[in-house]
């Protein structure tokens, strides 16, 4: 799953240009994060949350990403959409993860999709970096188990190979 992260150019500056030029991408990132239809909704309460803040053009995409994240966490808390007796049923994007628990699902998003350090996933999510690293595992495991290995071709690692051996040359002076 990859996804080209668009820049902005230098005479683009202001929220209304950085959310029109990364609003698909997070609605990418909502598809893998939530299981219910309020992607417009969250969409809707991260941009007015970054309106008011003053970020530099080269962390508009970070600060929005982590914006994004911590409206999801607060989302989840409180969200019963998915549900069939609330009449919103989850989106079924290609881009959603398998199922998987809320916490786990976010650590495995932050961590193997986004690059995110584990200890700026565990500040992010607010749980300790043990956590953040028993939650990929588990991620990982389960996410192996109904789609198969994450990894099926296998490479010997750098270390296991011998250095050539030197060649000498004798040669007449």
């Amino acid at each position: 799953m990859r996804r080209i992260i668009k820049s902005c150019s230098k005479g683009e500056t202001g929220w209304d240009q950085a959310l029109a030029l990364y609003r698909k991408q997070l609605r990418f990132y909502l598809d893998c994060l939530i299981q219910c239809c309020c992607g417009e909704e969250i969409v809707a309460k991260v941009d007015a949350e970054v309106r008011d803040s003053d970020v530099p053009d080269d962390f508009k995409l970070p600060y929005l990403v982590r914006t994004l994240v911590r409206s999801v966490i607060l989302h989840m808390d409180d969200c019963n959409r998915t549900t069939k007796d609330s009449g919103c049923l989850p989106s079924g994007s290609p881009n959603s993860l398998p199922t998987l628990p809320a916490q786990e699902g976010m650590v495995y998003f932050l961590r193997d999709i986004l690059k995110y350090s584990k200890r700026d996933t565990s500040l992010l999510i607010e749980i300790t970096d043990a956590e953040a690293d028993r939650l990929l595992s588990l991620a990982r495991k389960r996410i192996d188990m109904t789609e198969g290995p994450s990894s099926t071709s296998r490479t010997k690692p750098s270390y296991m190979t011998w250095p050539q051996p030197l060649q000498y040359s004798v040669g007449s002076d």
